[in-house]
């Protein structure tokens, strides 16, 4: 199968009076069209900042300083100026972790669908504009009145939609969604995550969902991506690193989840992350994992094939792929 997304070697730098701190530090992955990929990891690890750099929505100071990130045919680290702004929404589009920041409060939801559309060049008005924005709203399961509305009108569950569909409105070919559903009900979650993946799948699109919740990846995601300190530490199908994580820390992650056959051993994780300004020698998980030898101390593990499918940044990746426990 043909890869639709494809990201090589990104690479992201913050400038310090120390030096230069790589938030992301070589991320490489590749995904088909249709896929939805989970990135996962402590806070910190580097996810958003990646996903931030990866649609060039990135903010000063920070700024990529290598890599390539192809969306079918169009490597966006290569456009600039108006084919830039072309680019946002048609190729790659952002859902906010806080809709209730991401929309203006001062003007009606009617009104932003309106500036997306001129942004683009685009310029509707009056019945076609309401058509369209009203189309796109019931694309997300909200009536129409809903454009007339300001965001402090609408609940969370319904600013979150809305954000959903503005992101959709030009219908990307990827869609990262950070943490779309963090600030919701349990109930509201899995309504909202409904609504993006069926839309991500009329779409045909590549849907990249950030979050810490490893249960709802569980259920969502066809992917997997795990982060540590700004590195891509294994990445896979998500059934087969479910099944046999290659790196410890996908296997403490997946063990601190609770089912209903081990409610009570729940496991944390012991010790902190590292500061990305003062990272330990060789592998930056050595200083919490139970594997760790001299060799994982001494140099950087590469993120290297187990198979066709499956990457892990571990020297131990074949014995740690027997856990979790």
């Amino acid at each position: 199968m043909t890869d639709h997304v494809v990201v090589d070697g990104l690479t992201i730098e913050f400038p310090t009076e120390d030096g230069a701190v790589r938030a992301a530090d070589g991320v490489s992955f590749r995904l088909p069209a249709g896929a939805r990929m989970g990135l996962v990891g402590e806070s910190g690890s580097g996810k958003t900042t990646t996903a931030l750099g990866m649609l060039r929505l990135l903010r000063p100071p920070g700024r990529v300083v290598g890599g390539r990130v192809r969306v079918g045919d169009v490597d966006l680290l290569a456009l600039e100026g108006d084919a830039l702004r072309r680019a946002r929404l048609r190729v790659g589009a952002y859902v906010p972790q806080g809709a209730m920041n991401a929309l203006n409060p001062v003007t009606r939801i009617g009104a932003q669908f309106a500036e997306v559309y001129a942004d683009h060049g685009e310029r509707l008005s009056g019945a076609a504009l309401r058509a369209r924005v009203a189309a796109a709203l019931a694309g997300v399961e909200l009536d129409a009145d809903v454009a007339r509305r300001y965001a402090h009108e609408l609940s969370g569950g319904m600013r979150q939609r809305v954000a959903i569909a503005i992101a959709l409105s030009l219908s990307p070919r990827l869609i990262v969604a950070d943490e779309p559903t963090s600030a919701l009900d349990v109930v509201t979650q899995r309504q909202v995550m409904a609504t993006l993946i069926d839309n991500q799948e009329r779409l045909g699109s590549t849907l990249v969902l950030i979050g810490h919740d490893m249960g709802l990846m569980a259920q969502t995601a066809t992917h997997l991506a795990v982060m540590y300190a700004g590195r891509l530490v294994e990445f896979g199908p998500l059934e087969a690193v479910f099944a046999r994580p290659a790196h410890p820390y996908t296997a403490a992650l997946i063990r601190s989840v609770p089912t209903l056959d081990r409610r009570d051993r729940v496991e944390g994780i012991p010790g902190v992350t590292p500061s990305l300004k003062r990272l330990p020698p060789g592998c930056a998980f050595a200083p919490r994992c139970p594997r760790a030898a001299g060799v994982c101390r001494a140099a950087v593990p590469p993120l290297a094939p187990l198979d066709a499918t499956r990457f892990a940044a571990c020297r131990f990746a074949g014995e740690a792929h027997g856990a979790p426990a």
